[in-house]
């Protein structure tokens, strides 16, 4: 592998996976090819395992998304209203937040089985 990371050589990418009891990245294929391309400080890309969920779905992403945008044009129209201005930004700081643990991918636990 060093031989073709050092002539420019196009290298497969790196299959990762991500682990959340770990909070990181394991490399599942690949080794060879990333201490490679990390010796000769070149850049490589990688090809990383996902679980599926609903919100993986580009359509259900769209509906949370389309309700984040309804949400928050309702408390800025409350804003503007002359409500409680702070209390609407913390509100949609708040709904920010939740939109994105919504679509975050990595606070999904992942799964794993024994080997029996």
């Amino acid at each position: 592998m060093r031989k073709f990371a050092s002539e420019a050589i196009p290298l497969p990418p790196v299959l990762i996976w991500w682990v959340s009891q770990l909070e990181s990245y394991i490399v599942l294929d690949g080794h060879s090819r990333l201490v490679a391309a990390a010796l000769d400080v070149r850049a490589l890309d990688f090809f990383s395992l996902d679980l599926l969920s609903d919100a993986d779905d580009p359509g259900h992403q769209r509906e949370l998304i389309d309700a984040y945008e309804i949400r928050v044009a309702e408390l800025v129209r409350a804003a503007s209203r002359g409500n409680d201005r702070d209390g609407v930004t913390i509100q949609i700081a708040e709904e920010s937040q939740r939109l994105a643990r919504l679509l975050g991918r990595q606070t999904r636990p992942s799964r794993a089985w024994s080997i029996e």
